[in-house]
C-alpha cells in the first residue's frame, strides 16, 4: 500500500508546451518587474509634490482674505450710494 510516488514526465507533454509555460512564466515575471518600477516612480512623484491638505489650507486662507476685502468694498460702496462721507467711517 505504500507505493513510492515519483515524478515522471509523460511523453504526451511536448516540448512546445514546456516552452510555452517557460515563456509565460518569464513574461509574468517581466510584467511584475515593470509594474513595480512604475509604482516606485509614482510613489517618488507623489512624495515630491506638496501635500494637498497644505495647498487647500493656503487657498482657504486666501479666499477668506478676499471675502473680507469684498465685504469692506461693499460697505464703502453702500456708504457712497447713500450719500455718507467715507471719512466718517473707521
Amino acid at each position: 500500500m505504500s507505493e513510492s510516488v515519483s515524478f515522471m514526465l509523460d511523453r504526451r507533454v511536448t516540448l512546445a508546451v514546456i516552452a510555452a509555460l517557460v515563456f509565460q512564466t518569464a513574461s509574468a515575471l517581466l510584467w511584475a518587474g515593470a509594474a513595480t518600477e512604475r509604482l516606485k516612480y509614482l510613489e517618488t512623484r507623489v512624495a515630491a509634490q506638496p501635500s494637498l491638505a497644505e495647498r487647500t489650507a493656503a487657498l482657504e486662507a486666501r479666499v477668506r482674505d478676499v471675502q473680507r476685502s469684498t465685504v469692506r468694498i461693499e460697505q464703502k460702496v453702500d456708504l457712497l450710494l447713500h450719500g455718507q462721507n467715507l471719512s466718517d467711517q473707521p
